[in-house]
């Protein structure tokens, strides 16, 4: 558990190309451990350990942008997870796999595995477990235009607001404060076309305390909304900069992601043409 948790802080400093073999070698021992183990204390002890080593390797191949691994890994994980026996971590596996689902465009899915994730959820549930599956649940609901995220949204803050900043309850070990509630608000908006409110959100949402990939991956929120208001020259800087972290990380997901934001652009002439000319360094250089 403690390597589990070591690679977990390494991967906000680290490329995520550097992590992925000691991160997969580590989880095949676990696993191996695992399938000696009796059905009883001890072997529930390894199935919790397996659960979150899978859950890890699917959010680096998540970020490696291989969706295959990424998907086999979070059905691993959430397998584990059941076998424990312990509804938090269960619920906690899946909103993961589900908020994977959204963001890699399947949002059908993602509501379907948060809706299992609330199932699974026991009255003692900490709030901040609610307020996480709210906010994916907007987000996803934002991909087809419904307007019933917004209202989503406003029950994630009310439950935020009866939280006063209590202790993050095992296994959501991060805190869930308004800035980081604004940045899935954020997303919703500029899905809904509110670029305003977006830009408004995201400025709290800087605030917030992200790694560098998490601040690229919000820079690219930006960008868009910034292009959707003919503001291409800042835009494009913006996704340069994101770019510029994706490579120093090795994030293939926010390469990606600047990729995808360029060819929404279309032709606009010399405005783009320093984003190009990073995106085409991919196709020559060993970056």
């Amino acid at each position: 558990m403690v390597l589990s948790a070591s690679y977990r802080r390494l991967e906000h400093r680290m490329s995520s190309r550097l992590l992925i073999g000691p991160a997969v070698a580590h989880l095949s021992l676990i696993r191996q451990l695992r399938a000696r183990a009796n059905a009883g204390r001890a072997g529930r002890r390894l199935a919790t350990v397996t659960s979150e080593s899978a859950g890890l390797a699917a959010w680096l191949y998540m970020d490696l942008d291989d969706r295959a691994n990424a998907r086999r890994h979070y059905r691993l994980a959430v397998k584990e997870a059941q076998a424990t026996r312990h509804p938090l971590l269960v619920a906690y596996m899946q909103a993961s796999f589900g908020q994977f689902a959204v963001t890699s465009g399947d949002p059908t899915q993602g509501l379907r595995l948060v809706a299992g994730a609330r199932q699974s959820l026991p009255r003692s549930a900490p709030l901040i477990a609610h307020v996480w599956l709210d906010a994916i649940e907007a987000v996803a609901l934002a991909h087809y235009k419904d307007q019933r995220s917004l209202a989503v949204l406003d029950s994630a803050e009310r439950r935020l607001s009866k939280t006063h900043n209590d202790e993050p309850v095992w296994p959501w070990l991060f805190r869930f404060d308004l800035p980081k509630l604004a940045g899935y608000r954020a997303t919703t908006e500029a899905k809904l076309g509110r670029w305003g409110a977006a830009e408004a959100s995201l400025r709290l949402a800087a605030t917030a305390q992200r790694s560098a990939k998490q601040r690229a991956i919000n820079d690219i929120e930006h960008a868009r909304m910034l292009a959707a208001r003919r503001q291409i020259e800042r835009a494009c800087e913006l996704a340069v900069s994101a770019f510029d972290t994706g490579i120093t990380y090795g994030s293939e997901r926010v390469v990606r992601a600047v990729a995808d934001f360029r060819s929404s652009l279309g032709h606009v002439g010399n405005a783009v043409a320093d984003l190009d000319s990073r995106l085409h360094s991919v196709y020559q250089d060993d970056v």
